[in-house]
C-alpha cells in the first residue's frame, strides 16, 4: 500500500535513472550481497548480477529483504568492511 502511495516519486526516481554499462575491471573487487528473503528483486535477479559481473563475490545475506541495513545492519556492515579491505 505504501509503494503504491509513493508511485509519484517511484516514477520521478525510474524516469531520471542512469544504467551501468560499463565493464568493471577484474582487478576491482566487488561484493553483490543479496537478501535472501528480498520480495523486490527475487533470488533470480541476484543470478543475472552475477552473470553480468563474474568477477564479483556473491554474498547471501541470511534473513534480509530488499533494505538489508535495516534487517541485520551488523551484517551489512561486515560485509562492507570485508569487501572494502579486499
Amino acid at each position: 500500500m505504501a509503494f503504491l502511495r509513493a508511485r509519484d516519486a517511484v516514477y520521478a526516481i525510474l524516469a531520471d535513472r542512469e544504467t551501468f554499462t560499463d565493464t568493471i575491471p577484474v582487478g576491482v573487487p566487488v561484493t553483490i550481497g543479496w537478501g535472501t528473503r528480498d520480495r523486490m528483486l527475487p533470488s533470480s535477479q541476484a543470478r543475472v548480477a552475477m552473470r553480468r559481473l563474474p568477477h564479483a563475490r556473491f554474498m547471501p545475506l541470511p534473513g534480509c529483504g530488499h533494505v538489508p541495513m535495516t534487517d541485520d545492519p551488523v551484517l551489512v556492515a561486515s560485509v562492507l568492511l570485508d569487501g572494502s579491505g579486499r
